[in-house]
């Protein structure tokens, strides 16, 4: 079940969404915590598993903020403990509003956080909101092969493996195959 609230913060003068669950809470993208999430993002763990070749800058990452804040086609969310932590990001991105399909990314960024089952748990709110309020059909992601962990907890979640991209993309110095990923409307509803 995804819970809505709407509240007014006191430094800003537009409405936050929040979704909310036992242990976590998003809430929209804040400009205060771009440094953070950017280290995050340049950490080697996390890094690994994105398509970029280069660590982030400050300068960037500001420049992607900035362009999120227009992108019709994206919707990005922290990801807070209830304790009010920041622990990492979850996001639906290139939405196709005609076809209602997205694709999706996340990272817990905070390492006291993991293995905890946070990430799931972000998730179940990110696909409740996708498929529920913007009633998307379906939902889809490109993992490298080698993230199995990802792949295992997305196969949990009810996604099928649709194919494989054999040798689509150059890192480490060699050629890595990416697996498509999907989860359709029903398939999530049933799971």
């Amino acid at each position: 079940m995804i819970i809505l609230i709407l509240y007014q913060p006191m430094n800003i003068n537009m409405n936050k969404q929040i979704l909310t669950s036992d242990k976590i809470y998003l809430t929209e993208l804040s400009k205060a915590n771009l440094e953070q999430l950017r280290k995050w993002r340049n950490m080697p763990d996390i890094f690994k598993y994105f398509y970029q070749y280069s660590l982030i800058s400050t300068e960037n990452h500001l420049d992607w903020y900035q362009k999120t804040l227009s992108d019709s086609k994206s919707i990005y969310f922290e990801i807070h403990h209830n304790d009010g932590t920041l622990i990492g990001l979850c996001c639906l991105i290139d939405i196709n509003w005609l076809s209602r399909t997205s694709d999706f990314s996340i990272y817990i960024g905070d390492k006291n956080f993991h293995g905890q089952g946070l990430g799931k748990e972000s998730l179940h709110l990110l696909f409740d909101y996708a498929f529920n309020v913007l009633n998307l059909e379906r939902i889809y992601s490109h993992v490298f092969d080698f993230n199995q962990n990802a792949i295992g907890l997305y196969q949990k979640l009810g996604f099928k493996i649709e194919g494989t991209l054999r040798k689509h993309h150059f890192h480490n110095g060699k050629y890595i195959n990416v697996i498509i990923i999907g989860l359709l409307k029903n398939d999530y509803q049933l799971n």
